[in-house]
């Protein structure tokens, strides 16, 4: 299944309907981001599939995917659409209230074959 979440008129909360259900509340004193030449509140949602989202806290909000975990992500205006099974869903004032796991490339073992002996 998926979910949507979607601003809510009132410009403060969040409407999250499918897997999970819940009304969020936008945080309060979010960061600046910049947008072109202009600076506007964000915050981030993050999802159980390894979603990043940044978002702007305005009157016309605004969704940016940062990280596309294992769902498709899609933006429609105000509405976002996340289409995967998600077990749970997190919004923070900023991104350091997150962590993304990062792996470096390892060399595989099969490689070392390869080589000519000496």
């Amino acid at each position: 299944m998926a979910i949507t979440i979607k601003a809510m008129p009132t410009g403060d909360r969040l409407q999250v309907e499918g897997d999970v259900q819940t009304t969020f509340e936008i945080p309060a004193n979010p960061p600046a981001w910049k947008k072109g030449e202009l600076l506007v509140d964000s915050y981030y949602i993050s999802c159980s599939d390894g979603t990043l989202i940044q978002a702007s806290f305005a009157d016309d909000p605004e969704f940016d995917v940062v990280v596309e975990g294992a769902a498709r992500v899609k933006v429609c205006g105000k509405e976002l659409w996340v289409d995967w099974s998600i077990e749970w869903i997190n919004v923070a004032p900023r991104c350091g209230a997150m962590a993304m796991a990062h792996r470096a490339p390892m060399q595989l073992p099969l490689l070392d074959l390869l080589k000519e002996p000496a």
